[in-house]
């Protein structure tokens, strides 16, 4: 592991988030595993952690973690979670 610290989580979904944005998902997927699951849930991380997911073709894990997200009062968040939820049900029909 990379990281051990708490404030280190922001750094590795930081991270996963640049090598999704290069659509590098082999580099995304070992940053998003240096993640705890329980911080998964947290909207930020759930959104871009299910759009990796959709990009892996593994839609009901995306909707699994969308659907257990802990929902923010934040509402870009809110909107971004709606646009993934769309993609979502978009790549499932």
């Amino acid at each position: 592991q990379v990281f051990r610290g708490k404030k280190d989580i922001d750094v590795m979904f930081s991270f996963a988030n640049i090598a999704l944005y290069q659509n590098d998902l082999t580099l995304a997927e070992k940053w998003f595993k240096e993640i705890p699951n329980d911080y998964k849930k947290r909207e930020d991380i759930a959104i871009t952690y299910s759009l990796y997911l959709i990009k892996k073709g593994l839609l009901t894990q995306a909707q699994t973690v969308l659907a257990e997200r802990e929902r923010s009062q934040v509402p870009q968040l809110t909107e971004m979670s709606t646009k993934a939820e769309k993609i979502l049900r978009t790549r499932l029909s």
